[in-house]
This record gives C-alpha cells, structure tokens and sequence, in this order.
C-alpha cells in the first residue's frame, strides 16, 4: 500500500511532503511583560536568525526516504510507515497504519488507537467507544475526518468511534499537541481518521475479506446469537492517464454481544426506627448491600459502513479531492434478569446468620495526627435476606444511528503561492427506544412472593446469590408491578431519546514559499456552525384491564433465560415487542428531570490563523519547525425548558473571543536524534451537556423556618434546582511539552516525551448559587415562599490546576539485537500522569478519564509469509463517564482493565493464490471483568462494588483478498 499524505486541516491537501506549515508568535512590545509562550517564540526566532544565513542550502538534512532500501510489507511495512510519519511531523504524534487496505482486524479504529502510548480505552459493553489522551477523556479529544471535525451520535461532542470501520480507515494521527492551522484541534489532543486518497496508489486495486465471528458466552437470550460476521471490499482504480482517481470501500459488521451484568445498587446501614433515641439499626449497624441486579444481555449490532472518495488533477495547477463517509448503525438488546431491593427497609428483617468483616484501619488520610489510623467499616459478607419480593425484569432496546460526512477540498498551485478551498458537512442522528416490563410472584408484595436469597462473598465483584423461589414457573407469575412500597405506579416504562448533530463548514487557506529561516508563510479563515438538538419522550407502560395483573400468554413465552453464572437459575422470557403491542398501554410521562434532556446548542466560530514554517540551524544544529497563533470567535446560544414555568421555553447565550498561539520547534540533534519543544495555549468547548439552558426547580420545605405568615406556625418553602449554563466559557491550559526520539532503523525508535498542562480556566460540573432569582417560577401549590431567591446547581468556570505526566515508547526490531531473531519485533508504551485540581462535586478531585498509568506492549513476528502478534492493553482505574437507565449520564469510579488480543496469519505471495491471506483473530482472551464502585470519586477513601461485567473471549477467523 503507498503511504497517504497528511491531509491538512480541512482536507488541505496543496503539500504533501512532511514539512507542516509553520505558527505565528503573539506579537509583543518591548517594553512589554511577555507570556511564557511569547518569550520562547521570540528566543527560537532571534536565534534562528542569527545563524540562518550562514548555512548554505546543499547541507540541509538527508532524505528521510533514502533509510528505507529494503521493499517491506505487512507488519513490519506498517511500522516503518508509522514511524516515517512520526518521525517527519511537526507536532508529537501517535500514529496506526493499515498493512494492506482493509487489513485492520479491530471492529473500530477505537481498539486500534488505545494500543498507542498515552492512550487507553474505556469499554461500553465490551467494545472501546470512548479513547482517554494524556488523562483526559474523549469529551476534551476533537475527532476529525480527513482534516474536518465531526458531528457524534452521543449527547456531548465525543465521537463515538465504533460508529467508524477499521476496514476503511487507512491509517489515524493522534496528535498530542497542536498548531495555529489546525483550528480544530481539542485540549488533550486530536484524533484524525483518514481515508483513501486514489491518486496515490500506483495501481488500480480490487480487494475483498471475509470473517467469521463467535462469542465464547454462546447465547444467553433467545433471540440472541453467538456468531455472525464480518466482509468488506475496496475497489480504486485510475482513469484519464491518471490524472483521475476514484475508490469506494465498503465495511459491515454483523456481530453479537452477549453480557452477564451484575450490580449492586447501594450499600449502607438500615435504622430499625430512625425517630428513636439513640437509633437501634439491623444487624447492628454494619453496612449491608441493599439491593441488587443480575441480567443476561444480548446485544445484535450490524453497522454499514461506506467511503467514497474522487480525486482529479487536472494538471500540475489544479487539484480537487471529494470525499463521502457514510455509516449506519442498527443494534438490537435483549435483557432478562431478577433484581430486588434487599435491606430490612424493604423486608422488615435482619439478615440471618451473618458474617461480618471489617474492612479499613490502614494509613490515614493526609494530614491527619499523627498515630491515628483510617477509620474501619463492618460489613455483612454473607447471611440470608429473607421475605424478598423479588422483581422479573423483560427488557428490549433498539439503537439506530445515521452518520453522513462529504468534504470537497479544491487547490490551486501558482508557485510560490498556493490557495485552498475546503467545504464540508457532517451529519449524526440517533434514534434509541428502551423497553422494561415487569414480573413477579402473585399476590405481589404478600407471602406467596417472598423468597429466601442466600449469600456469599458480597464485596466480592460478583457475589454468590441464589434463591429458593423458580422464577421461570409462569403458572405462579404475573405481568405487573411487583415492587415494594406498593408498587411504581406503572407496570413497565418507554423511553425514547434522539439526538440529532450537524456541523457546517467552510474553509479558506493560502500559502506563500520564501527562501531563508522562515520557509512559508500560511494563513487562512474557516466559518463553522453546529447545530445539536437533544429530545427525551417517555412513557409508562399500563396493562390493559385497569392494570390487573396478568399472567403471560403462552403463545408469548420463550425459553428461559439462566442466571446461573450469578448463583440464580431460570428466569421468565418471552416476547417483550409482541407483549407491549397486545397487553399494555402508553401513557406519556413528564417530570422535571425529563426536560434535562431535552435542549438544543447552536454555535457560530469564525476563525483566523497565521503560521509561519521555520527551517534554518542554530549553529552546526538543525532547526525547523512553526509558530503561529489563532483568532477564534465563538457564539454560542441554548434553548431549553423551564417545568416550573409551565413548560415554557427558556434560551441563552454569550460570545467572546481567544487569542490561541502556539510553537512546534524540532532540533535535529544527529541524523538519528530529534528534539521537539512545544508550547501553546489551547482550549476545548464546554459539553453540550453543560451548556443546555433548562431550568429544573421546586420549592423545598424548610421544618425549621416558620416565620411565613400569615399561618402561624406553617413551615416555610424555599425555592431549590438545578440546570445548565448557556454563559460557559471553554477549558483554556496553557500547554508545554518536550520529546527527545533516537531512531534505530525504518521501524525501530525510542522517544521520551514529557508534558505540562496549567488550567486558565475549566468547568466544575456543579456548583451552587445561593443568590439565584426564582421570580416568575410556578410554585405548584406548594408554599407559602419566604423569598423568590434560593440555591441554584449548574456548571461554572473556575482557575486553576494541572496536569503533568511523562510518556515513554519503544518499537524495537529484535534483529538490531541478534541476526537470529529476524522477524521478530516488540512494541512497549508506558505513561504515567498526574493531576491536581479542585475537587468537583460531581467527579471528585481527578478528571474524568484520568489513569495515573497506562500500559501497552506488543510482540510480533513476520516472516516467510507468517504473521503472528500477541498486544496488551493495560489502565489503571478512572473516572469514567457512563449512561445509566434511560440515558442519564453520570460518572463513575472504574477499575484497572487489563486486555489481551492475538492475531495469526499467513499470506500467499506467490503463484495461483497469491494475494490471499488468512487471518485468526482472538479479542478479551483474558475474558477480563469490567468493574466499577461507589463512594468518593478520585479519592483513596473506602469504595463499595457496584457493576461487574463480563462479555466472553471473541474469535474471528477468515481471509482477504487482494488484486
């Protein structure tokens, strides 16, 4: 496979040779203070200049090219690509390759990536969605596609990279720090997918694969399977004496998902009476797990995924590039299980027969006096809940997503001068549906349903739980609402979110050669709008027959599913889409928190840059580079909803402005060494969540103001909520990094980078307003209200903090080692990372995303037509961002995740089959758990299990095709 050009930002493809286009210092006075970043831009200048024409032009550096005299292909060829690319930018990078087209084996390029150093993963359902940079997560990552930003199908501007084939992606640039030309460009780094470009392959070229898919679970729901498969096919091919390129590829996965699901849903201790004085509790107040869930998932994801792409020189002046991504995305869930609230508040009993273990007693929080320890809990381990009412959970899930991408980069090359025009669109809609009904032991909440759960090991991630009742025996079962306390009040909900995500924009650059230091001058604007609308519609679910309790029909039953991996047996299934349509009814349902999701953010950046490309010595050492900066205005404006005020629409929104310079300055040290320096200002928009204008108050009774009048004695109402801030301003750090890299061969380097971030400015999640005017609001009734002023929760801008961390990389080819281990190569990642910032209520002292420790190491062989690799993965625990039930975000405390995939193969490179190679491919070969807790987020402080996750190893087995 030829290597791609860097596409530049926007799809600006006038230079494809290594060099980037250089950045603009912020202009400074002499007399004037000067930034850190001016005061080293105006240093790297003056000695630039001080020696740049002493050099002669015949004594610039050797063609990197001239190292690679050896045709490669496979593994090895995709190294050396990368390592050509790392080694020949401007900025620090990260970089993946395909060894052929379409020879990716990962199902999205999200597993690729997490492989990098400084990278790590976060598992949705098994499958890495969301990709963390240098501690932070994907919400402060800007993901573009050749060159343009891209519209997402979540509810913030994270990209969702399983929605992106691996199969046709030619290769991804991650890069760590930025530069003034590239205006979209995130505060932890940006992630660039890029495509085919037909012109730069020298032949036309025809390929085709084919995978089979088995999940290790096998299937735990009836509907459910446990194999399915993969194909896709590129087609490029070359017309008018090759001046006109066109390429197609096309990628679609049909995969199953199975998933055993545990979670405990609180832990605390149960007060007998909490009026009384002193307070008696349950088993003597230890902490006891409260209630619990375990359910079979049973996911059916099929994604179509589509790239086009049209390129046309028409002579050495004109060139214009058209690129088209589509992809569609279906999954369909089924899950079955048993969940029940355990405490006494629900059963009115202790737990039998308990053990207890007390748990803490070690080193002290800092600070704390000296001598004293940490203060220890009990716990009850394992015992007997008794009387459980028991509830059967049937739910059903869709998810259909629409993504659609088109770029038309047009060039003109007149010379010294070079102009570019770039448009494009990007396109996202979610369509999602959730479906629960319930079951359960009739009469509900009576003798006939209480069940006896023994348990073993509850801190354990997953307990041993097991009951005495059969919950798969539909004679003594019944469709309804068996929960305690009486019930939900419905017999099963309907939840539909949509999102809808359209980025516009437009983009206009130029470039002008010199000879001396300063090599080009580069500068442009780019006009961008985006529009994202988020909308919840609920609904409860009545049976029909004034919610009489019904048991289900026999023609609606399937078989049942086990829960035996969680200690259960059977439980109740049958056909929840057949039931819903025959036995239940829809009522719509509104409450407050519903509106949180319903709002809309549009925003309109106008943008500027100048950049400045260096190439000059300092001395005897080569020197090269950019400075530039960028003038970006941005306005922003929300709308929303106000409950209290009678479901009215409420709308906000500011603008303001941010002067982003920035330097990348290389130091060739010898022909094998690089010094790269990097300083910059840089910034990533609020969340869209954040920024949605919804207000979501009511008033609070206060038991102890009772100065309202004129009743005596009543108890005052005090005004309470919470809602977005459409006012927010972005994150803003400025950034500082330096990376020595000693290159070995094509494909063997070393690098070291260290970095530094100081926030300007970030976003606590929430904070309260005490001061916040209610006036106008709907009080419902309720009241008297002693003042239209109260406490307000939203997100709001704050100073200070850091991220600082060290990075260190090594792709080794063993043969520089020993002759005898040609073929043979290793790849190992570490980065370490720290972060101090001001606690925030919702995350806790850390950023979410943030693993002091990420891990990857590969080994692999090539040779004699053979392939073989073995990679793992490994992260230390986060804070991570999570959808809860009905789409509500939220975060929490997950635990290290260590991954291992392998992959073997062989390719025929000669006679009647060559160009045909066969791969086996095993994904989570450790069939490793995904784990979460409670309690302090980012802290050190006690936390309690709460999810324990287990998907199955996957095996993929199959072959590509190339002609």
């Amino acid at each position: 496979m030829d290597s791609f050009p860097n596409p530049r930002e926007g799809g600006d493809l006038m230079k494809t040779h290594s060099r980037r286009p250089g950045r603009a210092c912020p202009p400074t006075r002499a007399n004037s203070r000067r930034s850190p970043i001016a005061t080293y831009c105006a240093a790297v200048i003056s000695a630039a200049a001080g020696s740049a024409y002493a050099q002669q032009a015949a004594t610039s550096a050797p063609d990197e090219s001239e190292l690679q005299t050896v045709v490669v292909t496979g593994i090895r060829e995709a190294l050396e690509k990368a390592a050509e690319e790392k080694r020949a930018e401007e900025s620090i990078v990260e970089v993946v390759t395909q060894e052929d087209i379409g020879k990716l084996s990962d199902p999205s390029v999200a597993e690729s990536i997490s492989r990098l150093t400084g990278l790590a993963g976060q598992r949705v359902h098994g499958r890495v969605q969301d990709i963390s940079i240098r501690g932070f997560s994907g919400d402060y990552v800007t993901t573009l596609l050749n060159g343009r930003e891209q519209a997402s199908t979540g509810d913030n501007r994270a990209v969702e990279f399983d929605q992106y084939p691996s199969e046709v992606v030619q290769s991804v640039m991650v890069y760590k720090t930025t530069d003034a030309e590239r205006v979209s460009s995130g505060l932890a780094g940006t992630v660039d997918l890029r495509t085919m470009r037909p012109l730069t392959y020298k032949n036309n070229v025809l390929t085709l694969g084919v995978r089979a898919e088995r999940n290790s679970l096998g299937n735990l729901n009836p509907e459910g399977k446990a194999t399915a498969y993969r194909a896709n096919g590129t087609y490029i091919r070359h017309f008018l004496d090759d001046r006109l390129g066109v390429g197609i590829g096309y990628a679609r996965l049909d995969s199953p998902e199975q998933e055993q699901h545990y979670k405990a849903w609180w832990w605390g201790a149960n007060p007998i009476d909490p009026n009384a004085n002193p307070v008696v509790y349950y088993n003597n107040g230890a902490s006891m797990l409260n209630g619990a869930e375990l359910y079979n998932y049973s996911r059916h994801d099929v994604r179509d995924g589509l790239v086009g792409a049209l390129e046309y020189k028409a002579s050495d002046i004109v060139h214009s590039v058209t690129d088209l991504y589509f992809s569609r995305y279906a999954q369909h869930t089924w899950d079955r299980g048993w969940e029940a609230f355990l405490c006494p508040c629900a059963t009115g009993q202790a737990i039998a027969n308990p053990t207890y273990t007390a748990v803490g007693g070690g080193p002290p929080p800092p600070g704390s006096p000296v001598g004293t320890t940490a203060p220890t809990t009990t716990f009850v381990t394992s015992g007997t809940y008794n009387a459980v009412q028991s509830i059967l959970l049937n739910q059903y899930a869709t998810t259909h997503d629409r993504l659609y991408a088109v770029g038309e980069n047009f060039e003109l090359d007149l010379g010294p001068w070079k102009t570019a025009a770039d448009l494009s669109y990007s396109y996202a809609h979610r369509q999602q549906q959730w479906t629960e009904t319930y079951a359960g032991y009739t009469p509900f909440n009576s003798s006939a349903g209480d069940a006896s759960i023994p348990f073993r090991n509850a801190l354990a991630g997953l307990p041993n739980l097991s009951s005495t009742l059969n919950y798969a025996n539909a004679a003594a079962i019944q469709l309804g609402d068996p929960a305690p306390w009486g019930g939900w009040g419905h017999d099963g909900v309907d939840n539909r979110p949509t999102s809808t995500d359209k980025i516009k924009s437009v983009r206009l650059t130029a470039r002008h050669d010199f000879h001396g230091p300063i090599s080009s001058l580069h500068f442009g604007t780019q006009y961008q709008v985006r529009d994202k609308t988020l909308q919840e519609l609920e609904f409860d679910l009545m049976l029909k027959n004034n919610r009489t309790p019904i048991n289900v029909p026999s023609t609606l039953l399937k078989s049942p599913v086990s829960a035996a991996w969680g200690g259960f047996g059977n439980v109740i299934t049958y056909d929840i889409p057949r039931a819903m349509s025959q036995l239940y009814t829809l009522q719509q349902f509104t409450d407050n928190n519903g509106y949180t999701g319903d709002y809309t953010v549009n925003e309109k950046l106008t943008s500027g840059f100048v950049q400045f490309e260096l190439n000059s010595k300092i001395g005897d050492t080569p020197m090269r580079g950019n400075f530039g900066a960028q003038l970006v205005h941005a306005q922003q404006s929300t709308t929303g909803f106000c409950p209290s005020c009678g479901g009215q629409h409420v709308s906000g929104g500011t603008s303001y402005n941010d002067v982003l310079p920035s330097a990348n300055i290389i130091f060739d040290l010898t022909p094998e060494v690089l010094l790269r320096t990097y300083v910059a200002r840089t910034m990533v928009r609020p969340l869209m969540s954040q920024l949605g204008d919804y207000v979501n108050a009511t008033p609070q009774a206060d038991p102890l103001d009772k100065s309202c009048n004129p009743a005596p004695n009543q108890v005052c109402y005090h005004w309470a909520g919470n809602g977005g801030n459409p006012l927010l301003r972005p994150w803003r750090a400025d950034a500082f990094d330096v990376a020595i890299e000693k290159y070995f061969s094509p494909a063997s380097y070393f690098s070291v980078a260290g970095f530094y971030k100081h926030f300007k400015s970030f976003i606590y999640d929430s904070v309260g307003n005490n001061n916040y005017n209610f006036s106008g609001l709907n009080p419902n009734g309720l009241g008297p209200i002693a003042s239209p002023y109260g406490s307000f929760s939203q997100p709001q801008n704050a100073t200070g903090g850091n991220v600082r961390g060290l990075e260190a990389s090594l792709n080794l080819e063993l043969k520089l080692l020993w002759s005898g281990l040609e073929g043979f190569g290793t790849q190992i990642g570490e980065a370490w990372t720290t972060v101090s910032v001001p606690p925030d209520p919702n995350t806790g002292p850390t950023l979410p995303g943030f693993s002091p420790r990420v891990h990857t190491f590969t080994f692999y062989y090539e040779g004699h037509g053979f392939e073989a690799r073995v990679a793992e993965r490994y992260r230390d625990e986060f804070v991570g961002a999570v959808q809860t039930t009905f789409d509500f975000r939220t975060y929490t405390q997950i635990l290290a995740d260590r991954q291992l995939d392998a992959e073997l193969g062989y390719s025929f490179n000669s006679g009647r089959l060559k160009g045909l190679s066969l791969t086996l491919v095993g994904t989570n070969l450790l069939n490793s758990a995904y784990r979460d807790t409670t309690g302090p987020l980012g802290s050190t402080a006690l936390t309690t299990p709460q999810v324990y996750e287990r998907y199955g190893r996957v095996f993929l087995g199959g072959f590509n095709y190339k002609y």
